[in-house]
Protein backbone atom coordinates (compact mmCIF):
# COMPACT_ATOMS: atom_id res chain seq x y z
CA UNK A 1 0.00 0.00 0.00
CA UNK A 2 1.32 3.50 -1.19
CA UNK A 3 1.75 5.91 1.29
CA UNK A 4 1.73 10.14 0.60
CA UNK A 5 5.61 11.33 0.30
CA UNK A 6 5.12 14.63 2.40
CA UNK A 7 3.37 14.41 5.82
CA UNK A 8 1.43 17.53 4.39
CA UNK A 9 0.05 15.73 1.63
CA UNK A 10 -1.23 12.57 4.20
CA UNK A 11 -4.05 13.96 4.68
CA UNK A 12 -5.77 14.09 1.44
CA UNK A 13 -5.08 11.82 -1.88
CA UNK A 14 -5.93 14.47 -3.80
CA UNK A 15 -3.70 15.96 -6.21
CA UNK A 16 -5.61 18.99 -6.93
CA UNK A 17 -6.78 20.75 -3.61
CA UNK A 18 -7.64 24.16 -3.78
CA UNK A 19 -7.55 23.66 -7.87
CA UNK A 20 -9.08 25.96 -10.10
CA UNK A 21 -11.31 25.82 -13.25
CA UNK A 22 -9.73 27.67 -16.46
CA UNK A 23 -11.00 30.86 -17.67
CA UNK A 24 -9.48 34.15 -19.08
CA UNK A 25 -6.40 33.83 -16.93
CA UNK A 26 -5.38 30.71 -15.30
CA UNK A 27 -5.76 32.36 -11.90
CA UNK A 28 -8.83 33.38 -12.43
CA UNK A 29 -11.14 30.51 -11.77
CA UNK A 30 -13.87 28.59 -9.85
CA UNK A 31 -12.47 26.59 -7.18
CA UNK A 32 -12.20 22.88 -7.28
CA UNK A 33 -11.35 21.57 -3.64
CA UNK A 34 -11.08 18.13 -1.77
CA UNK A 35 -11.99 16.14 -5.17
CA UNK A 36 -11.22 12.56 -4.68
CA UNK A 37 -8.20 12.13 -7.86
CA UNK A 38 -9.72 8.43 -9.12
CA UNK A 39 -13.55 10.32 -9.49
CA UNK A 40 -12.05 13.77 -10.92
CA UNK A 41 -9.86 12.72 -14.43
CA UNK A 42 -12.89 12.68 -16.78
CA UNK A 43 -13.53 15.86 -18.99
CA UNK A 44 -11.54 18.38 -20.54
CA UNK A 45 -12.75 20.88 -17.83
CA UNK A 46 -11.35 18.61 -15.18
CA UNK A 47 -7.49 18.66 -16.88
CA UNK A 48 -7.87 21.58 -17.61
CA UNK A 49 -8.59 22.81 -13.69
CA UNK A 50 -6.01 19.98 -12.55
CA UNK A 51 -3.33 21.39 -14.20
CA UNK A 52 -4.34 25.13 -12.43
CA UNK A 53 -3.73 23.28 -9.20
CA UNK A 54 0.01 22.03 -10.91
CA UNK A 55 0.56 26.02 -11.43
CA UNK A 56 -0.93 27.05 -8.27
CA UNK A 57 2.08 25.89 -6.12
CA UNK A 58 4.18 28.55 -7.97
CA UNK A 59 1.82 31.32 -5.40
CA UNK A 60 0.36 28.77 -3.11
CA UNK A 61 -1.10 31.25 -0.28
CA UNK A 62 -1.30 27.98 1.76
CA UNK A 63 2.52 28.38 1.68
CA UNK A 64 3.06 32.05 2.05
CA UNK A 65 2.57 32.26 -1.90
CA UNK A 66 5.92 30.55 -2.28
CA UNK A 67 7.24 32.20 -5.40
CA UNK A 68 5.34 35.69 -4.68
CA UNK A 69 6.64 36.15 -1.63
CA UNK A 70 8.70 33.46 1.01
CA UNK A 71 10.78 32.13 -1.96
CA UNK A 72 12.45 35.81 -2.27
CA UNK A 73 13.13 35.65 1.15
CA UNK A 74 14.76 32.56 1.28
CA UNK A 75 16.72 33.01 -1.75
CA UNK A 76 17.55 36.27 -2.27
CA UNK A 77 19.55 36.77 0.94
CA UNK A 78 22.38 36.44 2.89
CA UNK A 79 24.73 36.73 0.32
CA UNK A 80 27.00 39.83 -1.58
CA UNK A 81 23.89 42.23 -2.64
CA UNK A 82 21.07 41.47 0.44
CA UNK A 83 21.35 40.90 4.08
CA UNK A 84 18.85 41.15 6.92
CA UNK A 85 17.85 44.38 8.18
CA UNK A 86 19.45 45.49 11.55
CA UNK A 87 16.92 45.02 14.22
CA UNK A 88 14.33 42.46 12.56
CA UNK A 89 14.19 39.48 13.76
CA UNK A 90 11.17 36.70 12.34
CA UNK A 91 11.28 33.31 10.58
CA UNK A 92 12.33 35.18 7.51
CA UNK A 93 15.12 37.09 8.25
CA UNK A 94 17.40 34.30 9.62
CA UNK A 95 17.86 33.98 6.06
CA UNK A 96 19.70 37.18 5.62
CA UNK A 97 22.15 36.49 8.18
CA UNK A 98 22.84 32.97 7.67
CA UNK A 99 21.28 31.57 10.66
CA UNK A 100 18.70 29.75 9.80
CA UNK A 101 18.34 25.78 10.96
CA UNK A 102 16.65 22.51 10.14
CA UNK A 103 13.40 23.26 12.77
CA UNK A 104 12.92 26.47 10.31
CA UNK A 105 9.29 26.61 9.62
CA UNK A 106 9.58 28.68 6.21
CA UNK A 107 12.01 25.21 4.77
CA UNK A 108 9.23 22.72 6.09
CA UNK A 109 6.44 24.98 4.53
CA UNK A 110 8.50 24.92 1.02
CA UNK A 111 10.00 21.23 1.19
CA UNK A 112 5.87 20.58 1.66
CA UNK A 113 4.43 22.63 -1.19
CA UNK A 114 7.18 22.11 -3.67
CA UNK A 115 6.70 18.34 -3.38
CA UNK A 116 2.63 19.04 -3.32
CA UNK A 117 3.10 20.67 -6.80
CA UNK A 118 5.15 17.55 -7.73
CA UNK A 119 2.66 15.57 -6.30
CA UNK A 120 -0.32 17.21 -8.48
CA UNK A 121 1.70 17.23 -11.45
CA UNK A 122 2.34 12.84 -11.50
CA UNK A 123 -1.56 12.49 -10.69
CA UNK A 124 -2.24 14.49 -13.62
CA UNK A 125 0.65 13.06 -15.96
CA UNK A 126 -0.64 9.40 -15.04
CA UNK A 127 -4.58 10.29 -15.15
CA UNK A 128 -5.17 12.47 -18.62
CA UNK A 129 -4.93 9.76 -21.10
CA UNK A 130 -8.74 8.52 -20.98
CA UNK A 131 -9.76 11.70 -20.39
CA UNK A 132 -11.87 12.71 -23.56
CA UNK A 133 -10.72 15.42 -25.52
CA UNK A 134 -8.59 17.57 -27.68
CA UNK A 135 -5.83 14.97 -28.66
CA UNK A 136 -3.24 18.39 -29.15
CA UNK A 137 -4.30 20.07 -26.03
CA UNK A 138 -4.08 16.86 -23.88
CA UNK A 139 -0.91 16.49 -25.30
CA UNK A 140 0.28 20.23 -24.16
CA UNK A 141 -0.90 19.58 -20.64
CA UNK A 142 0.97 16.97 -19.98
CA UNK A 143 3.66 19.00 -21.35
CA UNK A 144 2.93 21.50 -19.32
CA UNK A 145 2.96 18.89 -16.21
CA UNK A 146 6.42 17.64 -16.89
CA UNK A 147 7.58 21.32 -17.15
CA UNK A 148 6.31 21.90 -14.05
CA UNK A 149 7.48 19.05 -12.24
CA UNK A 150 10.95 19.70 -13.59
CA UNK A 151 10.67 22.90 -12.31
CA UNK A 152 10.05 22.13 -8.92
CA UNK A 153 12.64 18.95 -8.74
CA UNK A 154 15.19 21.50 -9.95
CA UNK A 155 14.26 23.90 -7.38
CA UNK A 156 14.62 21.46 -4.85
CA UNK A 157 17.79 20.40 -5.89
CA UNK A 158 19.27 23.58 -5.88
CA UNK A 159 18.54 24.38 -2.34
CA UNK A 160 19.04 20.91 -0.67
CA UNK A 161 21.12 19.12 -3.12
CA UNK A 162 20.64 15.22 -3.18
CA UNK A 163 16.98 14.81 -2.64
CA UNK A 164 14.20 12.08 -3.36
CA UNK A 165 13.07 11.83 -7.07
CA UNK A 166 9.14 11.59 -7.42
CA UNK A 167 7.64 10.88 -10.58
CA UNK A 168 4.89 8.54 -9.56
CA UNK A 169 1.62 9.52 -7.88
CA UNK A 170 1.53 9.15 -3.78
CA UNK A 171 4.97 7.30 -4.20
CA UNK A 172 6.11 5.34 -1.02
CA UNK A 173 6.92 7.68 1.73
CA UNK A 174 10.25 6.58 2.95
CA UNK A 175 12.44 7.33 0.01
CA UNK A 176 16.01 8.31 0.67
CA UNK A 177 17.65 10.92 -1.55
CA UNK A 178 18.75 10.41 -4.92
CA UNK A 179 22.03 11.68 -6.27
CA UNK A 180 22.21 14.90 -8.01
CA UNK A 181 22.86 12.89 -11.18
CA UNK A 182 19.52 10.92 -10.95
CA UNK A 183 17.72 14.26 -9.77
CA UNK A 184 18.96 16.01 -13.20
CA UNK A 185 18.42 13.87 -15.16
CA UNK A 186 15.39 13.52 -14.58
CA UNK A 187 14.93 17.06 -14.63
CA UNK A 188 16.41 17.53 -17.59
CA UNK A 189 13.91 14.87 -18.91
CA UNK A 190 10.72 16.81 -17.72
CA UNK A 191 12.37 19.74 -19.39
CA UNK A 192 13.17 18.27 -22.80
CA UNK A 193 9.28 16.54 -23.22
CA UNK A 194 7.81 19.42 -22.44
CA UNK A 195 10.25 21.80 -25.03
CA UNK A 196 9.28 18.95 -27.13
CA UNK A 197 5.55 19.54 -27.59
CA UNK A 198 4.67 22.90 -26.29
CA UNK A 199 3.60 25.75 -28.68
CA UNK A 200 5.96 28.95 -29.30
CA UNK A 201 3.46 31.07 -26.92
CA UNK A 202 1.07 29.66 -24.76
CA UNK A 203 -2.50 30.03 -25.55
CA UNK A 204 -2.95 31.43 -21.57
CA UNK A 205 -0.84 34.07 -20.80
CA UNK A 206 1.46 33.55 -17.76
CA UNK A 207 1.53 29.42 -19.11
CA UNK A 208 4.88 28.02 -19.78
CA UNK A 209 5.60 27.45 -23.80
CA UNK A 210 8.29 26.03 -25.48
CA UNK A 211 10.88 28.47 -24.63
CA UNK A 212 10.14 28.44 -20.94
CA UNK A 213 11.42 25.00 -21.13
CA UNK A 214 14.34 25.42 -23.76
CA UNK A 215 15.35 28.65 -21.29
CA UNK A 216 15.29 26.22 -17.96
CA UNK A 217 17.40 23.33 -19.51
CA UNK A 218 19.86 26.18 -20.21
CA UNK A 219 19.96 27.46 -17.06
CA UNK A 220 20.36 24.05 -15.18
CA UNK A 221 23.31 22.90 -18.33
CA UNK A 222 25.00 25.95 -17.01
CA UNK A 223 24.75 25.52 -13.44
CA UNK A 224 25.44 22.23 -13.71
CA UNK A 225 28.72 22.94 -15.75
CA UNK A 226 29.96 25.67 -13.68
CA UNK A 227 29.65 23.55 -10.27
CA UNK A 228 31.88 21.23 -12.16
CA UNK A 229 34.87 23.01 -13.28
CA UNK A 230 34.56 24.92 -9.83
CA UNK A 231 34.61 22.27 -7.31
CA UNK A 232 31.07 23.16 -6.05
CA UNK A 233 30.85 21.59 -2.11
CA UNK A 234 34.40 19.59 -2.71
CA UNK A 235 35.60 20.98 0.03
CA UNK A 236 33.04 19.86 2.66
CA UNK A 237 34.02 16.07 2.10
CA UNK A 238 30.59 14.89 2.21
CA UNK A 239 29.17 11.93 0.15
CA UNK A 240 26.53 14.08 -0.62
CA UNK A 241 25.57 16.45 -3.56
CA UNK A 242 28.50 15.77 -5.79
CA UNK A 243 28.80 17.15 -9.25
CA UNK A 244 32.01 14.70 -10.57
CA UNK A 245 30.01 12.72 -12.76
CA UNK A 246 29.24 16.13 -14.89
CA UNK A 247 30.96 16.72 -18.31
CA UNK A 248 31.31 20.45 -18.35
CA UNK A 249 32.41 20.69 -22.14
CA UNK A 250 29.44 18.87 -22.83
CA UNK A 251 26.75 20.90 -20.20
CA UNK A 252 28.23 24.37 -21.76
CA UNK A 253 28.08 23.25 -25.62
CA UNK A 254 24.30 22.27 -25.01
CA UNK A 255 24.18 26.05 -23.31
CA UNK A 256 25.67 27.58 -26.66
CA UNK A 257 23.36 25.18 -28.29
CA UNK A 258 19.73 26.25 -26.44
CA UNK A 259 20.44 29.78 -25.88
CA UNK A 260 21.21 30.06 -29.66
CA UNK A 261 17.83 28.57 -30.71
CA UNK A 262 16.51 30.75 -27.74
CA UNK A 263 17.82 33.86 -29.29
CA UNK A 264 17.44 33.14 -33.03
CA UNK A 265 14.27 31.56 -33.20
CA UNK A 266 11.90 32.26 -29.55
CA UNK A 267 10.92 35.84 -30.75
CA UNK A 268 11.98 37.36 -27.24
CA UNK A 269 13.79 40.75 -26.88
CA UNK A 270 15.19 43.09 -24.50
CA UNK A 271 12.34 45.56 -23.46
CA UNK A 272 13.44 48.95 -24.56
CA UNK A 273 12.98 50.11 -20.67
CA UNK A 274 14.40 48.33 -17.72
CA UNK A 275 11.79 49.82 -15.21
CA UNK A 276 8.95 47.73 -17.60
CA UNK A 277 10.20 44.47 -16.37
CA UNK A 278 9.16 45.60 -12.63
CA UNK A 279 5.73 47.15 -12.75
CA UNK A 280 2.32 46.40 -11.80
CA UNK A 281 0.65 47.30 -14.79
CA UNK A 282 3.25 46.75 -17.55
CA UNK A 283 2.41 42.79 -18.60
CA UNK A 284 2.78 43.74 -22.28
CA UNK A 285 6.64 44.92 -21.55
CA UNK A 286 7.32 41.47 -19.72
CA UNK A 287 6.06 39.32 -21.93
CA UNK A 288 7.98 40.82 -24.54
CA UNK A 289 11.88 40.14 -22.46
CA UNK A 290 10.04 37.18 -19.81
CA UNK A 291 10.10 33.37 -20.69
CA UNK A 292 8.20 32.79 -17.49
CA UNK A 293 6.61 34.47 -15.01
CA UNK A 294 4.69 33.99 -11.58
CA UNK A 295 1.34 35.23 -12.16
CA UNK A 296 -0.97 37.42 -9.81
CA UNK A 297 -4.44 38.73 -10.43
CA UNK A 298 -6.75 40.75 -8.30
CA UNK A 299 -9.93 37.93 -10.05
CA UNK A 300 -13.00 38.57 -7.48
CA UNK A 301 -13.91 35.22 -7.96
CA UNK A 302 -10.11 33.97 -7.09
CA UNK A 303 -7.69 36.77 -6.17
CA UNK A 304 -4.14 35.29 -6.30
CA UNK A 305 -1.65 37.64 -5.51
CA UNK A 306 2.23 38.99 -4.73
CA UNK A 307 3.41 40.08 -1.65
CA UNK A 308 7.14 42.27 -2.06
CA UNK A 309 6.44 44.97 0.52
CA UNK A 310 8.33 43.74 3.25
CA UNK A 311 11.59 43.82 1.31
CA UNK A 312 11.69 44.51 -2.38
CA UNK A 313 10.13 48.28 -2.74
CA UNK A 314 10.99 51.43 -1.61
CA UNK A 315 10.66 52.70 1.16
CA UNK A 316 7.77 54.51 1.82
CA UNK A 317 3.96 54.31 3.41
CA UNK A 318 2.31 51.29 2.12
CA UNK A 319 -1.06 53.07 2.51
CA UNK A 320 -0.80 55.81 1.06
CA UNK A 321 2.13 55.71 -1.37
CA UNK A 322 3.20 52.17 -2.46
CA UNK A 323 6.32 51.42 -0.75
CA UNK A 324 7.95 49.14 1.76
CA UNK A 325 6.80 50.78 5.46
CA UNK A 326 9.28 47.93 6.98
CA UNK A 327 12.46 46.48 5.46
CA UNK A 328 13.34 42.82 6.45
CA UNK A 329 16.17 43.15 4.30
CA UNK A 330 18.06 45.62 2.48
CA UNK A 331 21.19 45.89 -0.02
CA UNK A 332 24.67 45.69 0.74
CA UNK A 333 27.10 48.55 -0.01
CA UNK A 334 28.74 46.42 -2.26
CA UNK A 335 25.91 45.87 -4.84
CA UNK A 336 25.76 49.83 -4.95
CA UNK A 337 29.26 50.51 -5.80
CA UNK A 338 29.10 47.95 -8.76
CA UNK A 339 27.03 50.45 -11.06
CA UNK A 340 28.79 53.07 -12.79
CA UNK A 341 26.62 56.22 -11.74
CA UNK A 342 25.72 56.75 -15.79
CA UNK A 343 23.78 53.30 -15.18
CA UNK A 344 20.51 53.74 -14.70
CA UNK A 345 19.39 50.03 -13.80
CA UNK A 346 21.30 51.73 -10.18
CA UNK A 347 18.19 54.23 -9.32
CA UNK A 348 15.66 51.65 -10.33
CA UNK A 349 17.15 48.85 -8.11
CA UNK A 350 18.63 50.89 -5.43
CA UNK A 351 16.92 54.09 -3.80
CA UNK A 352 16.03 56.06 -0.97
CA UNK A 353 12.32 56.73 0.24
CA UNK A 354 9.19 57.84 -1.29
CA UNK A 355 8.33 61.08 0.39
CA UNK A 356 5.24 61.31 2.96
CA UNK A 357 3.90 64.13 1.88
CA UNK A 358 1.27 66.46 -0.66
CA UNK A 359 4.23 67.32 -2.91
CA UNK A 360 5.98 63.89 -3.23
CA UNK A 361 6.92 63.25 -7.09
CA UNK A 362 4.93 60.67 -9.28
CA UNK A 363 5.40 59.25 -12.73
CA UNK A 364 2.72 58.26 -14.86
CA UNK A 365 3.76 54.86 -16.76
CA UNK A 366 1.48 53.86 -19.79
CA UNK A 367 -1.51 55.87 -17.67
CA UNK A 368 -0.82 54.61 -14.62
CA UNK A 369 0.66 56.40 -11.17
CA UNK A 370 3.72 55.48 -9.25
CA UNK A 371 4.87 57.72 -6.56
CA UNK A 372 8.78 58.39 -7.00
CA UNK A 373 11.08 57.68 -4.68
CA UNK A 374 14.31 59.48 -3.61
CA UNK A 375 18.09 58.82 -5.06
CA UNK A 376 19.79 56.12 -3.14
CA UNK A 377 22.55 57.69 -0.60
CA UNK A 378 24.74 54.54 0.81
CA UNK A 379 25.32 56.93 4.30
CA UNK A 380 21.57 57.24 5.14
CA UNK A 381 19.19 54.79 6.61
CA UNK A 382 17.04 54.89 4.03
CA UNK A 383 19.10 53.51 1.53
CA UNK A 384 16.88 49.89 -0.03
CA UNK A 385 16.33 47.76 -1.97
CA UNK A 386 13.39 48.63 -4.78
CA UNK A 387 13.51 46.14 -7.70
CA UNK A 388 9.97 46.29 -7.69
CA UNK A 389 7.20 48.52 -7.56
CA UNK A 390 3.56 49.00 -6.38
CA UNK A 391 1.44 51.94 -8.26
CA UNK A 392 -0.47 54.45 -6.70
CA UNK A 393 -2.93 52.64 -3.78
CA UNK A 394 -5.67 54.93 -4.60
CA UNK A 395 -6.05 52.98 -8.00
CA UNK A 396 -5.79 49.47 -6.41
CA UNK A 397 -9.09 47.56 -5.72
CA UNK A 398 -7.25 45.23 -3.30
CA UNK A 399 -5.38 45.99 -0.45
CA UNK A 400 -2.21 48.00 -0.61
CA UNK A 401 0.67 45.26 0.55
CA UNK A 402 -0.39 43.26 -1.89
CA UNK A 403 0.20 42.80 -6.06
CA UNK A 404 -2.01 41.43 -8.90
CA UNK A 405 1.43 42.14 -11.08
CA UNK A 406 3.29 39.28 -12.67
CA UNK A 407 6.99 38.56 -11.25
CA UNK A 408 10.08 37.46 -13.74
CA UNK A 409 11.13 33.79 -13.12
CA UNK A 410 13.42 33.82 -16.56
CA UNK A 411 14.14 36.42 -18.86
CA UNK A 412 15.84 37.11 -21.88
CA UNK A 413 18.94 39.12 -20.37
CA UNK A 414 20.00 36.47 -18.51
CA UNK A 415 19.73 33.53 -21.63
CA UNK A 416 22.15 36.34 -23.21
CA UNK A 417 24.48 36.18 -20.51
CA UNK A 418 23.96 32.77 -20.13
CA UNK A 419 25.45 32.14 -23.89
CA UNK A 420 27.66 34.77 -23.16
CA UNK A 421 29.27 32.14 -20.40
CA UNK A 422 29.13 29.22 -22.47
CA UNK A 423 31.09 30.87 -25.56
CA UNK A 424 33.82 31.87 -22.77
CA UNK A 425 34.16 28.64 -21.51
CA UNK A 426 34.38 27.17 -25.23
CA UNK A 427 37.18 29.72 -26.72
CA UNK A 428 34.99 32.65 -28.09
CA UNK A 429 35.92 35.00 -26.09
CA UNK A 430 35.11 38.19 -28.26
CA UNK A 431 31.60 36.58 -29.05
CA UNK A 432 30.80 36.61 -25.17
CA UNK A 433 31.60 40.44 -24.50
CA UNK A 434 29.56 41.04 -27.57
CA UNK A 435 26.57 39.69 -26.11
CA UNK A 436 26.88 42.20 -22.64
CA UNK A 437 26.63 45.00 -25.43
CA UNK A 438 22.67 44.79 -25.99
CA UNK A 439 22.32 44.99 -22.42
CA UNK A 440 24.37 47.97 -21.32
CA UNK A 441 22.87 49.65 -24.54
CA UNK A 442 19.62 49.12 -22.27
CA UNK A 443 20.79 50.45 -19.44
CA UNK A 444 22.00 53.69 -20.84
CA UNK A 445 18.43 54.07 -22.86
CA UNK A 446 17.46 57.49 -22.78
CA UNK A 447 20.48 59.42 -21.71
CA UNK A 448 23.23 61.11 -23.78
CA UNK A 449 25.81 58.32 -22.18
CA UNK A 450 27.69 56.25 -24.74
CA UNK A 451 27.50 52.98 -24.06
CA UNK A 452 31.22 52.56 -24.09
CA UNK A 453 31.45 54.55 -21.28
CA UNK A 454 30.15 50.80 -19.33
CA UNK A 455 32.22 49.21 -21.19
CA UNK A 456 35.53 50.94 -20.39
CA UNK A 457 34.36 51.11 -16.13
CA UNK A 458 33.06 47.47 -16.07
CA UNK A 459 35.79 45.79 -18.06
CA UNK A 460 38.02 43.26 -16.24
CA UNK A 461 40.70 41.14 -17.51
CA UNK A 462 39.35 37.85 -16.46
CA UNK A 463 36.12 37.85 -18.09
CA UNK A 464 34.35 35.82 -15.89
CA UNK A 465 34.94 37.96 -12.96
CA UNK A 466 33.55 40.77 -15.31
CA UNK A 467 30.03 38.41 -16.25
CA UNK A 468 29.32 37.94 -12.78
CA UNK A 469 29.38 41.17 -11.54
CA UNK A 470 27.13 42.02 -14.81
CA UNK A 471 24.74 39.86 -13.90
CA UNK A 472 24.36 41.00 -10.43
CA UNK A 473 23.81 44.78 -12.06
CA UNK A 474 21.06 43.02 -14.70
CA UNK A 475 19.48 40.83 -12.48
CA UNK A 476 19.92 41.33 -8.63
CA UNK A 477 16.97 40.65 -6.02
CA UNK A 478 15.72 38.42 -9.00
CA UNK A 479 14.76 35.20 -7.54
CA UNK A 480 17.77 32.54 -6.40
CA UNK A 481 19.93 34.27 -9.04
CA UNK A 482 22.49 35.42 -6.99
CA UNK A 483 22.74 32.61 -4.43
CA UNK A 484 23.17 30.24 -7.03
CA UNK A 485 25.73 32.41 -9.10
CA UNK A 486 28.06 32.26 -6.15
CA UNK A 487 27.36 29.06 -5.12
CA UNK A 488 27.94 27.07 -8.61
CA UNK A 489 31.26 29.57 -9.25
CA UNK A 490 32.18 28.89 -5.25
CA UNK A 491 32.61 32.52 -4.88
CA UNK A 492 29.86 32.32 -1.73
CA UNK A 493 32.40 32.10 0.92
CA UNK A 494 34.96 34.94 -0.74
CA UNK A 495 32.22 37.14 -1.23
CA UNK A 496 30.67 37.30 2.06
CA UNK A 497 33.83 37.49 3.58
CA UNK A 498 34.84 40.60 1.15
CA UNK A 499 32.04 42.75 2.86
CA UNK A 500 33.49 45.16 4.19
CA UNK A 501 31.87 47.17 7.11
CA UNK A 502 32.49 51.09 6.27
CA UNK A 503 29.71 52.34 9.42
CA UNK A 504 28.07 54.14 6.43
CA UNK A 505 25.00 52.10 5.55
CA UNK A 506 22.46 51.00 8.13
CA UNK A 507 22.72 47.42 7.41
CA UNK A 508 26.29 47.24 9.08
CA UNK A 509 25.20 44.94 12.21
CA UNK A 510 23.56 42.33 9.65
CA UNK A 511 26.43 42.10 7.56
CA UNK A 512 28.82 41.59 10.44
CA UNK A 513 26.60 38.54 11.53
CA UNK A 514 26.25 37.45 8.15
CA UNK A 515 30.35 37.29 8.20
CA UNK A 516 30.01 35.56 12.13
CA UNK A 517 27.61 32.99 11.03
CA UNK A 518 28.45 32.13 7.36
CA UNK A 519 30.25 28.51 7.01
CA UNK A 520 31.30 27.15 3.59
CA UNK A 521 28.39 24.09 4.12
CA UNK A 522 25.68 26.48 4.01
CA UNK A 523 25.57 26.57 0.00
CA UNK A 524 22.87 24.02 0.99
CA UNK A 525 19.66 24.38 3.07
CA UNK A 526 19.15 21.87 6.17
CA UNK A 527 16.70 19.09 5.40
CA UNK A 528 13.46 20.18 7.46
CA UNK A 529 14.16 18.09 10.76
CA UNK A 530 9.95 17.22 10.73
CA UNK A 531 10.94 15.64 7.45
CA UNK A 532 14.14 13.44 8.89
CA UNK A 533 11.98 12.47 12.05
CA UNK A 534 9.24 11.05 9.90
CA UNK A 535 11.63 9.38 7.42
CA UNK A 536 14.78 8.01 8.68
CA UNK A 537 15.53 7.10 5.01
CA UNK A 538 16.25 11.04 4.63
CA UNK A 539 20.24 12.36 5.43
CA UNK A 540 21.12 15.78 6.81
CA UNK A 541 23.51 17.62 4.47
CA UNK A 542 26.73 18.33 6.41
CA UNK A 543 26.87 21.13 9.12
CA UNK A 544 23.41 20.89 10.10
Amino acid sequence: MKKHFNIYIILTAVAAIFLFACKKSFLEAEPYSFIETDHFYKTAKDAEAALTGCYNMLNSEEHGRMFGETMLHILNTGNDECVTGTGIVNENTTFGIASTTAADASLKGVWAALYQGVNRCNHLIAKIDPVEMDVVRKEEIKAEAYFLRGFYHMILAQMFGDIPVNIEPDPEFFQPRAPLQEVYTQVLSDFTKAATVLPHRATIAGRANKWSAEGFRAKVFAYLAACKVNGTGTALGSDLNKFDWVNAASMYDSVHAVASRIIASGGFKLTEKYNYLFRENTRQWQYEECLFTVEGTSSATNGVYLRLGNAWLPWGNINTRGGASSKWFVPTAEVYTRYNDADIRRKHNLTGAIPNTNTAPVEIIEGVRYYVPAAAVLSVSNYGIAKYRYRDPASKSIPPFLSDGALTLLRYADILLLDAEARFFKGDESGARALLLPIRQRAVFGTTTNVSVLTTAYFKPDFMEELLAERSRELCFELGIRRFDLIRFAKHTTAIQALKLTGSYHNEHSVAQLKTNWQPYKIWFPVPSAEIDLNQSLKQNPGF
